[in-house]
């Protein structure tokens, strides 16, 4: 968690964000497990919190070219 301060984002486009975010965590499971982190090669996506969190760092043996 962090909070920023001045940093130029007009308020009606971060509560927009914030309702989007709502509307997202809301929806069906299968809109969530549509873009669900361990299907994209950066892990990056949507994590459940049952399925349990990750570092955000691929294994190495997972990265592709590495």
């Amino acid at each position: 968690f962090m909070y920023v301060k001045g940093h130029g984002v007009p308020e009606e486009l971060c509560r927009d964000m914030l309702a989007a975010a709502e509307r997202f965590f809301d929806s069906h499971q299968s809109l969530k497990d549509a873009v669900d982190a361990r299907k994209s090669p950066l892990f990056r996506g949507y994590n459940s919190l049952e399925e349990g969190a990750h570092s955000c760092t691929p294994e190495r043996q997972n990265r592709v070219g590495g």
